[in-house]
């Protein structure tokens, strides 16, 4: 297999002035920040047995320097790149200038052709007025971002706007601005010749959110087919989130689990949250001698095939509510507590409400827990 090469751009215009001297032709473009990203892209690039394409790493914004690139290049060996040109570009998402890039892109391609646009973003306005009439085989596929892809427009912009005071006021203001962007975007693809298909993990139903049967199983193949490790020791997982409180809360808050987890005579295993770089955590773990830190460089869902825990812990981490349904593993979710916590940010209230409310009827194997006792192991030796 030959050997992958990340190539490391300052902005768009240097990706596209480059493509525009080369003489390949490319199927599909794409845009990924993280782990989980690139996993649903590769598997949908096998589903379309396509290989030739752009594949763009970008970066976070809002976080630290050290952690603004979730990808590397030890993240692409587990298919063959050979034909496709993969970038990390040194500018986040919302600063690209994305629809002169696209139409740079297409006067590459053969009119023939069919042309897949992978993002975990949903299409936009900018998007279709970058798109000539005349390119009638353009593919828009949207995969799974994480647990931000189910909120509504209407409940993502109520979830942020918290600058209006009066709720009446807000409530108006956020249905109106969403339902008229909605309107407009749904007409705006009808007048352009574009399909847009959504291949999203789960599936929104009367009774809440349902795993895709289709994407789970090609998930499921696809994190067995690439395990590099093999653990046999009786071990579980605990997914440390990315948490908005002072050290001062989550230090009892971790302890008072960590404790328990202990109690039950088991290896512990943390994956922390990639932005997740204090080093009061490390500190808080150095006592116990069954708990340890593993890799954060792959998707917490592949380490579950590499480590075979008996269950999995967490608070709102995307692999809380999908692993449960890849692995049918028994998942513990502790969010509930966490609007136990002092100072709890109403934004973090909402969003375990609306998490709540979309998985509580997938039990038994997501189980939503009050208390750090309910979680239950079962070893056998």
């Amino acid at each position: 297999m030959k050997d992958i090469q990340l190539k490391k751009r300052n902005s768009i215009n240097e990706i596209i002035h480059e493509l525009e001297k080369s003489d390949l032709l490319f199927d599909f473009f794409s845009l990924i920040v993280s782990e989980w990203h690139l996993d649903n892209l590769n598997i949908f690039l096998q589903q379309e047995n396509l290989t030739r394409g752009v594949i763009i790493i970008t970066p976070q914004s809002n976080v630290n320097n050290n952690t603004r690139f979730r990808l590397n290049k030890s993240n692409f060996t587990n298919r063959d790149y050979s034909n496709c040109e993969i970038f990390v570009l040194n500018e986040p998402v919302s600063q690209l200038n994305l629809e002169n890039y696209l139409l740079r892109f297409f006067r590459k391609m053969h009119s023939d052709n069919h042309l897949f646009c992978i993002s975990p973003t949903d299409v936009n306005l900018k998007f279709l007025s970058s798109i000539p009439i005349k390119y009638s085989n353009i593919n828009y596929i949207i995969i799974d971002e994480g647990t931000g892809n189910y909120r509504t427009p209407f409940q993502f912009r109520l979830n942020t706007q918290f600058k209006i005071k009066n709720k009446i006021q807000l409530y108006l203001v956020t249905y109106i601005k969403s339902f008229f962007m909605e309107f407009i975007k749904r007409n705006t693809i009808r007048w352009t010749r574009i399909n847009v298909t959504k291949k999203l993990f789960f599936l929104k139903t009367v009774n809440g959110l349902i795993p895709n049967p289709q994407i789970s199983k090609c998930l499921y193949k696809y994190y067995i087919d690439n395990k590099v490790l093999n653990i046999n020791e009786p071990n579980i997982i605990l997914f440390k989130d990315l948490n908005a409180w002072e050290d001062s809360t989550l230090i009892p808050f971790y302890k008072e689990l960590l404790e328990y987890l202990v109690s039950l005579d088991i290896n512990i295993f943390i994956k922390r949250h990639p932005n997740d770089t204090k080093d009061w955590f490390e500190q808080l773990i150095t006592p116990y001698e069954k708990v340890k830190i593993i890799d954060y460089n792959r998707s917490g869902e592949q380490l579950i095939a590499d480590y075979k825990p008996k269950c999995i812990i967490g608070g709102l981490s995307t692999v809380i509510f999908t692993s449960p349904f890849i692995y049918n593993i028994n998942t513990y979710s502790f969010m509930l507590k966490y609007k136990l916590l002092e100072r709890a940010p109403l934004k973090m209230k909402k969003s375990i409400d609306f998490y709540y409310d979309q998985f509580k009827n997938s039990e038994p194997h997501l189980t939503f827990i009050e208390n750090f006792n309910q979680i239950k192991v079962s070893i056998v030796r």
